[in-house]
C-alpha cells in the first residue's frame, strides 16, 4: 500500500473511486451519491479518493491533484471503466465492484463490522 494510504491505517475508511474518464456516467452518480451523504460518510470516518490513469485526489472536491500512477497501478491495474473499491480500518479490501455503490449498502456494509459496531457500542456507552 502506498505510503499516503498507509497514513489511514486504523484511522481511517477509504472508497477508492477509479475511473479512465471523470465524465464517465457511473463515476459521475457515485460521486453525487456520496457527496449528498458527507454528515454519514465522516460519521463512519470514510475518506474518498478519485483515481485517474496519471493523477488521484483525496476527497470529494478533488482540489489538490497529485501527478502519480501508482494509485491507478495499485487499484486498477486492468483499465476498468469504473471500479468502487472500500478498504477497512484495518488496510484489507472489503468490497471491490465495477457498478454504482448504494450509500445504504455501503453504510449498511460498514455498519456490520466489527470495529464499526465496537465504535456504535462505545458511543450509546458515553
Amino acid at each position: 500500500m502506498s505510503q499516503s494510504l498507509e497514513n489511514h491505517q486504523w484511522k481511517d475508511r477509504l472508497v477508492i473511486l477509479c475511473t479512465q474518464d471523470s465524465s464517465n456516467s457511473i463515476f459521475q452518480k457515485q460521486l453525487n451519491l456520496l457527496k449528498k451523504n458527507k454528515e454519514e460518510l465522516n460519521d463512519r470516518k470514510i475518506v474518498i479518493y478519485q483515481v485517474f490513469p496519471d493523477q488521484y485526489a483525496q476527497g470529494l472536491e478533488a482540489l489538490k491533484w497529485n501527478s502519480e500512477t501508482t494509485f491507478s497501478d495499485q487499484f486498477n491495474p486492468d483499465n476498468s471503466d469504473f471500479k468502487f473499491i472500500l478498504i477497512g480500518l484495518d488496510g484489507g479490501i472489503k468490497l471491490e465492484r465495477a457498478t454504482l455503490v448504494t450509500t445504504a449498502e455501503l453504510f449498511s456494509l460498514i455498519d456490520q463490522m466489527p470495529m464499526r459496531k465496537a465504535e456504535l457500542e462505545k458511543r450509546t456507552r458515553e
